[in-house]
């Protein structure tokens, strides 16, 4: 019984986390969201009445996130110190210079360039697991938001959409699986 509800409990986590993906706006530039909520409003047949009570959910679902982005992010700078910050908007400069997959170990890099020191990890550590706790709320409270907007035929047709999607971002990230779709710190990371 204990091994059905957590093979349930990880389902319901990679359709979340999946919706979230599904619905909401890319971060790779303007007008991509809007295509992708076009795209999904094609696939699902969503009535205009659907699509103007899904727009406003999604809108906000974005504006959300982008907070909590940001509110992560200053919580990040706020642990380091002046020579680490300036050290990481080079390491950041860097990377955008020279964008790709990231690399297995690149938290634990990260720490050690800056030279964190155990209580800056132990900090960085809390605020990461306090973010992915809060994320993942948000995902499923937007989630069961959406849901009741659809027909029972739309919200399976969602579901069989969002597990496709959890499939190709974890055959392309390696790190997320059924049993583990959460993407895990590594050993060793300020993040662990």
């Amino acid at each position: 019984m204990k091994k059905a509800f957590q093979i349930f409990a990880a389902l319901m986590l990679v359709l979340t986390v999946a919706a979230s993906a599904v619905f909401a706006e890319s971060a790779q530039g303007p007008g991509k969201g809007a295509k992708r909520f076009e795209r999904l409003a094609q696939k699902l047949n969503l009535t205009a009445d659907q699509q103007a009570k899904l727009k406003p959910i999604v809108q906000n679902y974005q504006q959300q996130r982008k907070a909590e982005r940001e509110a992560s992010r200053a919580k990040f700078q706020s642990v380091l110190t002046p020579e680490q910050k300036t050290k990481f908007e080079q390491m950041k400069a860097d990377r955008k210079n020279n964008p790709g997959k990231p690399e297995p170990g690149m938290r634990k890099k990260m720490a050690e360039e800056l030279g964190l020191t155990p209580e800056q990890q132990e900090q960085l550590k809390a605020y990461h697991q306090e973010n992915r706790d809060k994320m993942k709320a948000e995902r499923e409270a937007f989630v069961a938001q959406v849901k009741t907007i659809l027909t029972p035929q739309q919200q399976a047709q969602l579901t069989q959409m969002m597990a496709r999607k959890h499939g190709q971002r974890s055959k392309n990230q390696g790190t997320r699986t059924p049993e583990a779709p959460d993407r895990q710190p590594e050993p060793g990371s300020p993040f662990e």
